[in-house]
């Protein structure tokens, strides 16, 4: 889970993190935990406990965009994957702390910022894209891509030569005026000349990848956001469940690619064709696996753990049915409108058509996957104690929320679980001739993280218990994931950190020199 963070600073509010300011954090960062740098990115740091701290700035090169961003390890089930998410949380805050001690800066985790810039986190859940035809079909449009491949790489190549030796010419990587500016033509550059790549993999994925996920998963992925939106005050002064959720524009597709939001991102297979070579193990040739990494990109980043351990669980639970059941779901006629809907309703009262017609609400399609989950359960000999925990947990949430259209009548018993809902909450506390900007500051205050932010202020007069044990986010801090590919990224991370051998890793392979000799070994 890849969740991104704003630093807001009291005494320097325009500044944002800088290269600088990240060596000064990751200098902190060491003070706790061994690191490792990465192979392709000079502003990300691997954590021994196989996590990472990357400094994010989207498609943009200015540094005023740029956001902290956290990366969890690879895990095994969504108890453990919470934990490391709070764990590089206390980490990173307490880095931010130190880093910018004489500034007053508070770290910020939310779904948009004054501005109205949209951010969040991005889930990866292993995916089976393919079964029987499909996947031979899958397999031979990768073959006959081959050819675009090894020629994207041979221009690659030459191009970034070209502009090697011009830019060192023309001294352009000393000029602040012209320096962003010519890594934009670099990067538009390469994007040309990997759209036929680009393209056909498209068509590859259209024609055989992830098909029952696009027919059966988005009615899930549509409504979800009841159950994990930050929510959002916009500038009409009008009340969403979540911004994110709100800007999505497809359903599957490249993230990065004509300004689409997808429901279901496969940018890192891209990525495998473009930007490894193809006589390594990974890249092109992994692409072939019949389970591959796919993301979710619709989530908000929220500060409930109730709603953070329901979200992945529901969800993998979500994927289970599609890939191993023939579970009657809901199929929306317009996914992509529907969700738009559902992320503007906290009355809970929209609806939207099935391919029958017949209409259903945010809550309707959640209360049906619980229901279908539940039967799944019941049918199989062996099922994890989790799961049942998972259900039990998301049948009773769903129980508890119930459409209103009176701020008045909110379930009380959902405070300090559910975000958008706490929220909407807190704004319901004031008066009605309360200025916007009063009431924005409390949206985007609720998202602090520190002793002042409202949430924890809330949660804290709740008096609520947390759900995950404490220990094991203790240890989630030092030790990496059990048999997972992050056991050995950490262990390797842990056992050079102190010796001189110019370790490097990234998420499957790590490179260093022992005895004079350099050495290459790709994660499991």
């Amino acid at each position: 889970m890849e969740t991104e963070y704003f630093v807001r600073r009291k005494r320097n509010p325009g500044e944002s993190v800088s290269g600088s300011d990240f060596s000064q954090l990751v200098a902190s960062l060491r003070k706790g935990t061994p690191t490792a740098g990465c192979f392709h990115n000079p502003f990300r740091v691997f954590l021994a406990n196989g996590g990472s701290v990357s400094l994010e700035s989207g498609a943009a090169t200015d540094t005023q965009f740029a956001m902290l961003e956290t990366a969890t390890p690879e895990c095994r089930s969504p108890r453990e994957l919470i934990c490391y998410q709070i764990a590089m949380e206390k980490m990173l805050c307490e880095s931010v702390d130190t880093t910018f001690i004489d500034q007053d800066a508070q770290l910020m985790k939310g779904s948009s910022d004054a501005y109205d810039h949209t951010y969040g986190q991005h889930e990866s859940y292993e995916m089976c894209i393919a079964k029987g035809l499909a996947l031979v079909g899958w397999r031979i449009g990768l073959i006959l891509m081959f050819p675009l491949v090894v020629v994207y790489q041979a221009l690659a190549i030459l191009w970034l030569a070209m502009f090697f030796w011009v830019g060192r010419a023309c001294r352009i990587s000393r000029s602040e005026r012209w320096g962003a500016r010519w890594i934009q033509w670099n990067a538009f550059g390469l994007r040309c000349m990997h759209l036929p790549l680009a393209l056909s993999l498209w068509f590859n994925i259209l024609l055989f990848a992830l098909r029952p996920h696009r027919k059966q998963l988005p009615a899930y992925l549509a409504s979800r956001c009841i159950l994990d939106g930050a929510g959002h005050l916009d500038p009409k002064n009008l009340f969403w469940i979540s911004a994110r959720a709100a800007s999505v524009n497809a359903i599957i597709g490249f993230g990065s690619y004509r300004g689409t939001r997808p429901m279901l991102r496969c940018d890192s297979w891209l990525r495998g064709l473009c930007m490894n070579a193809i006589w390594s193990s990974g890249g092109y040739f992994s692409l072939f696996r019949p389970r591959q990494r796919v993301e979710i990109a619709i989530g908000d980043s929220g500060l409930c753990e109730q709603s953070q351990y329901i979200r992945v669980g529901a969800t993998s639970l979500a994927i289970d049915i599609v890939e191993r059941t023939n579970s009657k779901v809901p199929c929306l006629r317009d996914p992509v409108g529907a969700i738009a809907r559902f992320a503007r309703d906290w009355m809970l009262l929209s609806s939207a058509p099935d391919r029958t017609l017949r209409q259903w609400t945010a809550l309707d399609i959640q209360h049906a996957y619980a229901g279908s989950v539940r039967q799944m359960l019941q049918s199989r000999s062996s099922v994890p104690i989790e799961a049942w925990r998972i259900l039990d947990q998301w049948q009773t949430t769903l129980n508890q929320l119930r459409p209103t259209d009176d701020e008045s009548n909110l379930p009380r018993n959902m405070l300090g679980r559910i975000d958008w809902l706490s929220k909407l909450w807190l704004l319901h506390q004031l008066k009605s001739d309360v200025s916007w900007q009063t009431r924005k500051k409390i949206d985007l205050r609720y998202h602090e993280l520190s002793q002042d932010g409202y949430h924890r202020r809330l949660s804290e007069m709740l008096s609520l218990a947390p759900i995950m044990d404490p220990n094991d986010i203790a240890r989630a801090r030092r030790m990496p994931p059990t048999n997972t590919p992050a056991t050995q990224r950490g262990y390797l991370i842990r056992e050079f950190d102190a010796v001189e051998c110019e370790l490097k890793v990234d998420w499957t392979h790590a490179e260093f020199y022992f005895e004079g000799k350099k050495r290459r070994t790709r994660f499991c």
